[in-house]
């Protein structure tokens, strides 16, 4: 499991009675508590729904919220008071209080977003077991319709990439309000659980990843990254307790629910730059092979965890540049490469028994399949080098990740040529502003820009805008001209120098700077015969 730690928690204390799932939990209330209701009379919503006291409750306690703005009376001889004392009896009671626009909403995730968000390998969580426990848990139900209003109604739709647009903007209107309130919903249920002692620790760490979906679909990526923290405590708690008699059960939820979390840790760690906390690569390239899959979803895993260790490797190099690699380094790159190799043959071995890159369902996913694993193979092969002209050597391999990038992008379009507002997973992105910024192709950079401009504007913690943002700076930096898509046809032939080729010194998940982007330019060093990287920056202009 890789856990990559982005938000510190230094000097916090906490009782020493509260379990890890109060604690979770308690973050996830602190993160969303943020949540800005109207707070009309006669009930503040906010307060009623987050459990506060509150000054403009009337004395009325059959008023009720039904979460889409209105106040309702309810009287206590409705079905909802009596207790449910099965999942049945408590789904059909919760079915008679949700109202239209509640229905409306879950009826949208259910057709569209779930679908789009799940793709092909996740339709077992976003679209099985979400949907079941969603019928049954109150706090799982107003994620949902929370994720489908969002998701029919997406935040950023700016397309124009310019630096000021970049900045993350609070305006919300009457549509997110309402969403918003669900979401605030639904923590007041994860803390009425708690209060009960009735919180399921599966089930909260399911309300976890979907809150971490609701983050990352506002934009939210500090947010989702603290979130993914609190869900790698409830694993760990689920690790450590004892199985309790549902244990089928329990084993569902965490072979569903375990490797979204994963492949969201392995993504988080290769955009922040984090160091794993699993083995190291000398362990891992000691250890794994990849000689046959029985399936695209373990194909799926094992491409995650390999282009982990890849991009691991290549980080521990950058921080070197200014020393020899020793022996032990180039028998490491050796042996990625060798892994990525196995992986190659055995997923073609897959790919020729079950069709996946001729099939319609799959040939999207294969596409993406093709070109991470050619972005993990440069960042392999260019990783002890300090001269930028080294990815020179793989114009082909950029060649086929534009080509590729363009498939995939093809295979998720809906029928007007649109993309999916937002998708969990990673798609294209970090491979495409891979190739944006390390080819120096003038026309490949650009088609993956274009691409880029393309692609879902958030997947997952990455954002599309952001990339192209960073990606035509850096065109501009080393080409020494202002940044444009159309291209000369005599200009596709002109790399930019050594001299001229740059490093940024921010990760694409990183906060976007205000004012100055940093970066590192080679720089020829006459007094030892070598590149050597020099730092400097550039102001951003609005």
């Amino acid at each position: 499991m890789t856990a990559c730690s982005t938000a510190g928690h230094a000097g916090r204390e906490y009782p020493t009675h509260q379990t890890e799932t109060e604690l979770a939990f308690e973050e996830l209330d602190r993160i969303t508590s943020k949540v800005k209701c109207d707070e009309g009379k006669p009930v503040c919503r906010r307060c009623s729904r987050l459990g506060r006291r509150c000054e403009y409750r009337n004395g009325n306690s059959n008023d009720y919220d039904n979460g889409n703005g209105n106040v309702s009376s309810r009287t206590p001889t409705t079905a909802v008071d009596a207790k449910p004392t099965t999942d049945l009896q408590r789904s059909r009671a919760l079915s008679l209080e949700r109202s239209v626009e509640e229905r409306r909403a879950f009826e949208f995730y259910f057709r569209q977003a779930g679908p789009a968000i799940s793709g092909v390998v996740d339709m077992a969580f976003w679209r099985g077991v979400v949907l079941q426990l969603g019928h049954a848990q109150p706090a799982i139900w107003d994620a949902i319709i929370t994720i489908g209003t969002l998701y029919e109604n997406p935040r950023y739709r700016n397309n124009a990439h310019t630096h000021s647009n970049l900045i993350d903007q609070s305006t919300v209107d009457d549509t997110h309000r309402r969403a918003l309130r669900w979401y605030a919903r639904s923590l007041s249920h994860v803390r009425e659980q708690l209060q009960q002692g009735t919180l399921d620790v599966h089930v909260s760490l399911i309300t976890c990843l979907l809150y971490i979906c609701i983050e990352t679909m506002q934009g939210h990526l500090k947010e989702g990254y603290r979130l993914y923290d609190q869900g790698v405590k409830l694993v760990s708690q689920i690790h450590a307790q004892n199985q309790s008699s549902n244990t089928n059960h329990s084993n569902l939820l965490m072979d569903v629910a375990l490797p979204v979390l994963e492949r969201m840790g392995i993504v988080s760690s290769i955009m922040m730059g984090c160091s794993m906390s699993i083995e190291s690569e000398g362990e891992f390239v000691a250890n794994t092979h990849y000689h046959h899959f029985d399936n695209v979803y373990d194909a799926y895993m094992s491409l995650h965890n390999v282009v982990l260790h890849c991009t691991t490797f290549a980080q521990k190099m950058f921080n070197r540049l200014d020393t020899k690699g020793d022996a032990s380094h180039h028998v490491t790159q050796i042996l990625l490469h060798s892994r990525l190799l196995d992986w190659r043959r055995a997923y073609q071995r897959l790919d020729n028994a079950q069709g996946l890159s001729r099939s319609t369902e799959y040939k999207g996913l294969a596409a993406l399949f093709r070109l991470s694993w050619a972005c993990a193979s440069v960042i392999v092969q260019t990783a002890m080098s300090k001269e930028q002209s080294i990815y020179d050597q793989h114009m082909d391999l950029f060649e086929e990740m534009v080509r590729d990038g363009a498939l995939s992008l093809t295979a998720t379009a809906a029928a007007d040529g649109s993309q999916p507002g937002f998708t969990f997973e990673m798609g294209v992105g970090l491979p495409l502003f891979f190739v944006a910024t390390k080819c120096r192709s003038p026309r490949l950079r650009r088609e993956a820009i274009r691409l880029l401009q393309q692609a879902p504007p958030v997947q997952g913690l990455f954002k599309s805008a952001r990339a192209v943002y960073l990606a035509s700076k850096v065109v501009e930096l080393e080409e020494d001209r202002p940044f444009a898509l159309d291209l000369a046809a005599d200009d596709d032939q002109q790399l930019p120098d050594e001299s001229r080729r740059v490093e940024i010194l921010l990760a694409v998940g990183d906060p976007l700077p205000k004012d100055r982007l940093g970066f590192l330019r080679s720089c020829w060093d006459s007094e030892h015969g070598g590149w050597r990287l020099v730092e400097e920056s550039i102001v951003l202009e609005e």
